[in-house]
């Protein structure tokens, strides 16, 4: 098996509500296939492409949050469930 077939699905992302609506809030743009793209993406986590702005947060070990323009998107990572949950996007 090649090694890429080993990254694929190894996540399962989970999407809140609140970030939801905000996301299908955003005008239809580059910004929101952007945004669309990079959560489909976050399921290879850690290996996405370092075009995305990732930043891990301060204070907690599982909290990370990605800048796509002017808009933030927030996760946090289980390891042990192999979960992303994406908890927040907002305007900064």
């Amino acid at each position: 098996m090649s090694s890429t077939g080993n990254i694929t699905s190894r996540y399962k992302v989970t999407v809140y509500n609140k970030a939801d609506k905000f996301i299908g809030k955003i005008p239809e743009s580059n910004r929101k296939t952007e945004a669309l793209r990079l959560i489909n993406d976050l399921q290879n986590f850690p290996f996405i492409d370092p075009a995305w702005h990732i930043e891990k947060l301060g204070g907690r070990d599982d909290a990370w949050r990605i800048r796509i323009g002017r808009y933030r998107i927030g996760f946090v990572v289980d390891k042990p469930a192999k979960e992303i949950i994406v908890y927040e996007a907002a305007i900064k």
